[in-house]
Parts: C-alpha cells; structure tokens; sequence
C-alpha cells in the first residue's frame, strides 16, 4: 500500500535535521509530504553554521505539526523568539509546540541514568509525548 502519512523524530543534531527535511518537504516542489516532527533537544543552533538563523528554521517548517522537548539548558524554550513563530503558525500557544524538562540536561532521554527515578520519569514522558504527537498526526 502507498504511504499515507511521514513523521520525523530526531534527537539533538538530529532534531536540526529533522526540522531540516520538513522544510524541504514544505518547498513547492514537495507540498508538506512530512506531517508531523518531534525534536528531542533539538540543537537548532547548527542552522547559524548553515548561514540561517533559529527563527527563520521554525518559520519554514511552516504549520506542519512539532512537538519540542527541551531540556532545562537547550537554546529553544518557551518565551523565545522561536517559540512564538512555531506557535503562531499553528494558532496555538507555545507550551503546545514545546515541552520543557527544566530539571535535566541536554542529552536526558538517550544518555541520562535511567536508574534516577527523576531521569527516568522525564524520558517515559518524553517517549509517552512523542508516540500520543505521532499517532494524533499521522494515523
């Protein structure tokens, strides 16, 4: 059967690719063929390195779904600049676009002691956020 839906995830770097691939799907040429993204501490800041910036990332990936889960010392968090694009493309409200995880460090879920109740409790959030996100979008 063809494929009906395309979602992204990607973790830190790959969050920047993530984000990345939807905005090369949004182009004229690709109308939107990814329909939701989830960057998991998303390093965002690599798009500077590619000579853009973070707001003009969030503003191309246009009203395709997102779901941010920051950690307490990522870049992209509620009140910022990249916040408020992401939330009104989607005529919604930023703490809908981005989780923040205020207690943690960047790299939580793949690299964080699963043995901490605290860490562990964040990373089954996070994967309990992203699974809810990608079955509300894509199925």
């Amino acid at each position: 059967p063809d494929c009906q839906a395309v979602g992204v995830v990607g973790f830190c770097y790959g969050a920047w690719n993530a984000a990345r691939a939807v905005a090369l799907s949004n182009n004229d040429n690709n109308n939107g063929k990814i329909k939701a993204c989830v960057g998991i501490h998303p390093s965002w800041h690599v798009e500077k390195v590619m000579g853009g910036t973070e707001e003009e990332l969030a503003a191309s990936l246009k009203t395709t779904p997102i779901l941010l889960c920051v950690a307490g010392n990522d870049a992209v968090k509620l009140g910022t600049t990249v916040a408020a694009v992401l939330a009104n493309q989607r005529d919604t409200t930023e703490d809908k676009v981005i989780v923040e995880f205020n207690d943690m460090v960047h790299g939580f879920v793949p690299r964080g002691d699963a043995n901490d109740p605290k860490t562990k409790e964040c990373q089954d959030k996070v994967m309990d956020l992203t699974v809810t996100f990608l079955k509300e979008h894509l199925f």
